[in-house]
Parts: C-alpha cells; structure tokens; sequence
C-alpha cells in the first residue's frame, strides 16, 4: 500500500512556514520595577485561561513565562491580537507591552529567547534558574496543545546552548543566583545565621532552590516551610530535615522567625504592618508580585525585595561581563545548527515527493532497473534542483536511501 506522505508533508511545511511568525512580548526588570511586574505576573489559574482561548486568541502555539524578574509571551500567530488578550486576562492596558516592555518577531525573537534561556537577559547575569522555568513553562503549554514541533525543537535548541554556556564558560562562575543571593543576605544581616530561625513561604522552583541552598549553606539553621498544598511542605519537610505548617497558619507566627523570606506569589498581601509584633525580623520578598508590605520597615524590621538584592549582588558580576562574548559565539552557533535544521526541515515535503515517486515507478514499471527508476525520478524533479541547490541535496539523499533499499 502506498504511504500517505501528502497531508503530513504538506502539515510540516505550513508550520515550519511559520517561523516568520514567531514572537515575543513581554516586560522585565529592564524598565519596570518589581511593583509594576507584578501587576503583569501570570498565575497558573490565568496562564491556563489563556492557553483555553482557543481560535480566539489567533496563535497556534503559546509559551507563558512568568518569574519574579519577567512576564513573557512567545508564540506562533498574529502578535497584536494576542497582546490584545493576554491584556485583557490579566487587566492591564495592551500598550503597556510599550511603555514598559518589548515586542519582537522573528529572528530577534529567536535571539531573545536564546539570551534568555542561556542567562544573558538574566537581572543576576548568569543566572540559569531561568533555564528550569522556560523548560517548565513548554512543558505546561503542551499539556494545552500549544507547542508544535517546530517551537518545542526551537526551545530544546535555546536549552542544548543554555547547557553549553553553563559548561564551557564561566559565565555562572562563583554562587550568585537569585536562590544563592538570600543566602548571602542572611550572612550579611546575621553573622551567625547558623542558628537562627528561618520561615520559608513557597515552595515552587524558585522556593525549593531557596530552601535547599539554606539546607546546605546553613545546615543548622532551624528552617520552617509553608505552602499552599500541604502536601508538598510536608514531603520537602521530610526530606530537607526541618519543619512545616499549613499555608494560613504564617501570619500567625512570623514573629517566632528571625527570617522571613516569601518566595509566593499572591493576589494579595500576606504579611502586612499588623502581623508584626516585635522589631528586628528581616523580611526578604523574592516574589512578584510581593507577598510582603514594605511598611514592616516603620516596625523596626529589615525589608528587601528582589530588586534591593540584584542591586546588592551586581558589584560580584564584573567577571561574568568578561564571558559574555563567549556566551553569544555560543549561542550564535546553536541558531545557525537551529536554522539549518529548520531549512531540511522545510524540504521535507520534497524528500516525501521523491519517495512517492519512486514507490510509483515501482509499481509501474516492476521490470525496469534501479538505475532507470533513478533517472526518471530525476528527470521529473530536475527543474526544482535547478532552481534550489539546496533542494538538490536532499532530492540526492532520498534517492541515495532508496538505492541502498
């Protein structure tokens, strides 16, 4: 029976096709301040109301990365509509992306997400969490049947260059990620952090990094952990060595801690003036948007969000500056490897147009040599060899195939 390439090659063309329309909006540390980025942070609740859109939305797929330093939409469509809808789930004004952000297509969209996922575009240059976060934000889209092939190979690319950046430059040199940076914060604010009391609210990536680098870094630091789903406090609790207690009880005992980091982003603020009951917590809201009020600082209290610890943080960075050119010759490479696969790609449907042809001089002419069969195979697709070179190689490689059969 003869295989039925023409709907799958025909598929694989549209929608390799379609990198013309690949995009990226979003906001970052850039231009806008922790405040203003967590009126743009994506839940889960609101990322999979986006992804339900459906045809409305005019993208077919769609990648929502939202961390405590951006809020970004990647995705395969018409950019203007899609803006148009995320801003109104998420009820800010769509010319907000202008004022505060960025919007980009094509190949400096690819170039972006390249940056991003290798650190570059990182608020703590280097950092790789963003690295987890992106793979995790492709994986939570196709569970919604967003992520075609052609942007899950473009995203497992940015990841393969985001490894190498990791491995082959020194680029992440020394401890200085987000999670890392708290840890030295704790140091600074108490020398003998360890043997104070922390509570950690948030167990998410980011949370759980935080928690595990105050596990190693401060092994006798009496730590407590709070999450939304019990479950999952219970089972870091249990294999961390420290303790636990439900989400709801934190108000009431923020004031048994020494520390009080929150990691959770919240609709609403958590800790507020009128939880505070003695001087001295130090209070570090790595969310966004925040979980903690500033206004702890008029009790007596120490307060830093993410912002007040990147700024703390830069003076460590000026040997990273040094990789960075590495990094982008790195990176340069994987999207040259990315482009030439996306050009075979793109000829698929000729290689599928070969093999038809041959199946069928095979069938009609059982008697005629291989030889032969090659010759009219060439012969029918000769005008596109000349017209593409590039065509001609493969047009080679799928007859060379069939030779070998």
């Amino acid at each position: 029976m003869k295989p039925d390439w023409s709907m799958k090659y025909l598929a694989e063309e549209k929608e390799c096709q379609g990198l013309n329309d690949f995009f990226v909006f979003g906001i970052n540390y850039n231009k806008a301040s922790a405040e203003i980025r967590g009126k743009y942070a994506i839940d889960t609740s609101t990322a999979e109301t986006i992804l339900n859109a459906g045809s409305t939305i005019d993208a077919t797929d769609l990648i929502l990365l939202s961390t405590c330093n951006r809020t970004e939409v990647y995705g395969l469509g018409n950019m203007e509509v899609v803006i148009q809808k995320v801003s109104e789930v998420i009820g800010q004004p769509a010319d907000s992306f202008e004022k505060y952000g960025y919007k980009l297509k094509a190949k400096a969209a690819v170039f972006h997400l390249f940056k991003v996922a290798s650190g570059l575009d990182s608020q703590i240059l280097g950092d790789f969490e963003i690295a987890g976060q992106l793979k995790q934000a492709a994986k939570f889209s196709k569970k919604f049947g967003r992520l075609s092939n052609l942007t899950e190979r473009l995203v497992n690319f940015a990841l393969q260059a985001s490894k190498e950046v990791k491995s082959k430059t020194q680029l992440s040199k020394g401890t200085v990620s987000a999670s890392y940076a708290a840890i030295e914060l704790i140091q600074e604010i108490h020398p003998q952090a360890d043997s104070i009391k922390i509570l950690l609210i948030g167990l998410g990536l980011f949370g759980e990094n935080v928690g595990k680098n105050i596990r190693h870094y401060l092994p006798n630091a009496r730590l407590t952990v709070a999450n939304r789903t019990l479950m999952k406090a219970e089972m870091f609790a249990h294999h961390h060595r420290c303790s636990y207690l439900p989400f709801e009880k934190v108000g009431e005992v923020i004031n048994a801690y020494d520390v009080v980091i929150n990691t959770a982003a919240v609709e609403a603020v958590l800790i507020k003036p009128e939880h505070v009951q003695r001087n001295g917590i130090a209070f570090l809201d790595m969310s966004v948007p925040g979980g903690i009020s500033p206004d702890v600082q008029q009790l007596g209290c120490t307060y830093y969000n993410i912002d007040h610890i990147s700024a703390i943080l830069n003076k460590t960075l000026a040997a990273r500056q040094a990789e960075v050119p590495k990094a982008l010759d790195i990176i340069q490479y994987h999207i040259k490897e990315f482009v030439e696969w996306h050009k075979v790609y793109l000829q698929r449907w000729l290689i599928y147009r070969v093999k038809d042809l041959l199946f069928e001089l095979d069938c009609a002419e059982s008697t005629v040599p291989k030889e032969k069969k090659v010759q009219n195979a060439l012969n029918h697709l000769v005008v596109n060899i000349k017209k593409d070179p590039y065509k001609g190689c493969h047009v080679l490689g799928a007859i060379n195939e069939y030779l070998k059969n």
